[in-house]
Order: structure tokens, then C-alpha cells, then sequence
């Protein structure tokens, strides 16, 4: 690792001890003579992630093969243009606290592009414990940029990023990633990408705009990469969309029917801007992909891009669990909405609303579900005008949700929430922005338990 990173970052006490209890009452069912007490969740004291004078954002969170939990986040680059910033990780404790070397996995300091959120830079744990990452940097002209790839063992310095769009050319839409180890090994990449999108004309109205492109076709495609050494190399990019799919909200891939059928979620734009999310599926390896199947006809119409995609996971029968964020069709629609699939992606049960939230209001989900397919949701809601963090588990016994928690304090816009569990526990990272600055949040908890 190169010396300037090879100092621990801080990982400081936010606020002094707490015990934060969901549900403590108990719960009278059938005849009322037997009375179940809904498990109790106690978070451990929240931290602060990295060097606060380089404002820390984006986090992400993976657990790794061999049980650790590996975090991410992005830090600014002193003088870099742009606002560059570096991509750095490292394994956690349970209480949230490094346990490991932070490293950067860009080898060219301040490579990143500052747009985070749903533009998130990501990794993937291989079996042997080795990290592939991709992550996102900026183009001259509005809207255009290039993903890059590196790779690193288990310990030691990442090797040197290499473009994953092999087209090379920052002219283009190369962003909004999604990645993943699949069953058989093999590493699977996606992204929103415009280089078919096929240039008309220029509109340089806006000079914030610079060179904005006119297109033939709107939106973008999805397009994929697919690498058989655990991210050290990539295959050629081939499409695997239309150009219906949202240009600016991430999709997620899952994989379904003991590893044989992948399911990819995204957010579709269809006539009239109609923007809902739906899911297609592969049989062949990624080869090939089905019509999308709409994961909720929300009725949500939108000129303008979201930045809000569907969070969706698996549990061991195979259930698909998708939580999301919509406007709807009218004002009283708008909320975060929960639902499942148990045929594999083929269609949805109806959407099960989660929380009531501001119709103009664009806001951010993600979901998780651990060993006892207990599933666990995090989603940002406007509290005082400011978004704020809550969870809450659904269990897998009794099909119920818990009562709902705040884990963030409201001194800030609490945004961007990532999750995932151990064997026993619970990790929920998000990023705080105050003005100018900004700062990651992590808490954790035991997981529940009868």
C-alpha cells in the first residue's frame, strides 16, 4: 500500500452509549392466552467513518466468504480536481471499528468522480478472499464519463485501474454499476450505458450544461461484463436491454433457481416517461435476456431521472424481496413500497406500503436479508425537512413487520443507506451532508433472536 494510506484512518465515537430498543411490547394472538414478545434489537454506539477532513461519503458493505464484513467509502483528494476522490476499504469489527489495513483501491489519487449516491462505487469478495471494485469517473461534456476496475488479494496494494467500458471513450454514459459474485464464480458487471444511443445535435442553452448531448434514443442500455479470474480481467461488453432503461438508477442482480437463472433489477422508462421498476431473467448465463416484468406498476410518469433504483434480495426458498422508492401515480401515492416474487421474477405480489413520503421527495432504500431469512430494510423518510435513516426487520416466522427506528440523530440530511448482516449481526452505513461537508454514520446490532 502506498505510505501516505498506509496510516489508519479514524473511526470515531459519534455520541455517547446508547441502547436503541425496537419494540418492547408485547403482542396477544388468537384467544389471547398466549402472549408473544416481539424480539428486542439494541444498537451498539454509533461511529464515524474515516478522516473527517476529507469528507467521507458513500459507504458500501459486503460480507465476505469467510464471515468478515468488509466496508467501503469514498474520501476527497486534497487539490484534486473536480473534487476527485479516492475509493478506500477495510473489515470491520462487530462494533464497527477497522480490523484490518485501509487500503485504495484507485492507484490514481483522486480518480473518482464525486457523484455518489446512486452512482455508488462498489466491490465484490471472491472465494479467496481477493476484492474487485469499479467505480466511476467523469467525461469533459454533461452526462459522460468511463468505469474502471481494479483488483487486490487479500492484502496488499490494488492493481492498477483499467477502463471496464471497452468502448474507451468518455464521450458516452458509463455509470450506474452493479456487481457481483455469482454461484458458479464467475464475476457479472452492469451498467447504464449510452454509447448506442446515437448523437442528433448539441443544446448548450445551459451553460452548466456543458455540450449537452441530443440523442435518437433517450435512455440508456444495460450493458454487461463478465470475468472468470475474480475481476483481474473482463470480457467483452455486450448489450443486454433496450434503450428503455433509466439512465441514472442503479440496477441490482440476483440470481435465482440454485444459481441457474440471474434476475436484474432496474428502473424502466417506458411511453410518456412511465418510470417503474421491473426485473428481467437469464437462463442461458447471462447470455440472453427475457422481457422485463414490471416489479410494481406504480404509474409514476417523470421527465426528469430519478437516481432512485429497487433493492432487492434473496432468501433461502428462493423468495425475491424487492423494497423501493416511487411517486406513484397521484400525490397520495408517493412511499417507500415492499414486495416479493416466489416464482423467480416471473411476477410480484401486490406492493405493501412501508411509509408515506413527500411526492416531490426523491429518496433511497436498501434491503438485506440474514441467515434466519429474517429481512432487513433501510430507507430514508423526511422528518423536520431533513431525511433521516430508518429500519426494520421483517420475520420470517411470523410474516410481520417490527416497529419502525431512527438510527439517524436529524442534525443532518441522513442519505444513501447500505446494510448487511453476519452470522450475528447487523451493520447499516449511510453518509451525512451538512452544507459543504459531509461524514459516514455506521451502527450495528445483534441480530434478533427468539
Amino acid at each position: 500500500m502506498k505510505s501516505r494510506f498506509s496510516i489508519a484512518l479514524t473511526f470515531v465515537v459519534a455520541f455517547a452509549a446508547i441502547s436503541l430498543l425496537l419494540s418492547g411490547c408485547g403482542r396477544t394472538r388468537g384467544d389471547d392466552t398466549t402472549t408473544t414478545i416481539e424480539p428486542v434489537l439494541v444498537f451498539n454506539e454509533p461511529v464515524t467513518v474515516g478522516d473527517l477532513e476529507r469528507n467521507p461519503s458513500d459507504p458500501f458493505l459486503q460480507m465476505a466468504p469467510d464471515g468478515d464484513i468488509v466496508m467501503s467509502w469514498t474520501e476527497q483528494e486534497p487539490g484534486a480536481q473536480d473534487d476527485g476522490r479516492n475509493f478506500l476499504v477495510t473489515t470491520i469489527s462487530s462494533q464497527g471499528q477497522p480490523t484490518g489495513e485501509i487500503r485504495q483501491m484507485n492507484d490514481q489519487s483522486g480518480q473518482l468522480s464525486s457523484h455518489g449516491g446512486e452512482n455508488l462505487a462498489k466491490f465484490t469478495v471472491n472465494d479467496d478472499n481477493g476484492i474487485a471494485a469499479v467505480w466511476t469517473t467523469r467525461g469533459e461534456d454533461y452526462h459522460t464519463g468511463d468505469i474502471w476496475y481494479s483488483h487486490g488479494e487479500e492484502t496488499g496494494d490494488f492493481s492498477p485501474a483499467v477502463r471496464l467500458n471497452d468502448d474507451e471513450s468518455s464521450q458516452w454514459n458509463h455509470a450506474f454499476s452493479a456487481l457481483t459474485t455469482g454461484p458458479d464464480g464467475k464475476l457479472y458487471a452492469t451498467w447504464m450505458d449510452g454509447r448506442n444511443r446515437n448523437i442528433i445535435g448539441f443544446d448548450n442553452s445551459n451553460p452548466n450544461k456543458k455540450n449537452k448531448r441530443v440523442y435518437e434514443w433517450d435512455n440508456s442500455q444495460l450493458m454487461m461484463a463478465v470475468s472468470e479470474d475474480g475481476g483481474k480481467s473482463w470480457g467483452a461488453n455486450y448489450p443486454i436491454s433496450d434503450f428503455r432503461t433509466c439512465s441514472c438508477c442503479r440496477p441490482t442482480i440476483g440470481f435465482v433457481d440454485q444459481g441457474e437463472t440471474m434476475v436484474i433489477s432496474y428502473r424502466v422508462v417506458a411511453d410518456d416517461y412511465l418510470r417503474d421498476q421491473v426485473v428481467m431473467r437469464s437462463t442461458d448465463g447471462a447470455k440472453t435476456f427475457a422481457e422485463p416484468v414490471y416489479i410494481s406498476e406504480d404509474g409514476w410518469i417523470n421527465q426528469a431521472c430519478p437516481h432512485a433504483g429497487v433493492s432487492m434480495d434473496i432468501d433461502s426458498a428462493e423468495t425475491i424481496h424487492s423494497l423501493w422508492w416511487t411517486a406513484g401515480s397521484v400525490d397520495e401515492e408517493a412511499g417507500i413500497y415492499y414486495n416479493t416474487s416466489s416464482d423467480g421474477g416471473q411476477s410480484f405480489s401486490p406492493r405493501h406500503l412501508m411509509s408515506r413520503t413527500p411526492p416531490k421527495r426523491v429518496l433511497h432504500t436498501m434491503l438485506t436479508i440474514d441467515k434466519n431469512d429474517t429481512v432487513w430494510a433501510t430507507w430514508e423518510e423526511i422528518k423536520d425537512e431533513k431525511a433521516q435513516i430508518f429500519v426494520a426487520y421483517l420475520d420470517a416466522k411470523t410474516g410481520e413487520w417490527s416497529e419502525y427506528h431512527q438510527l439517524s440523530d436529524g442534525t443532518a440530511n441522513a442519505m444513501f443507506p447500505v446494510v448487511t448482516t453476519d452470522d450475528s449481526n447487523l451493520y447499516v452505513a449511510w453518509t451525512e451532508r451538512k452544507g459543504e461537508t459531509s461524514l459516514v454514520k455506521m451502527q450495528t446490532a445483534q441480530l434478533v433472536s427468539d
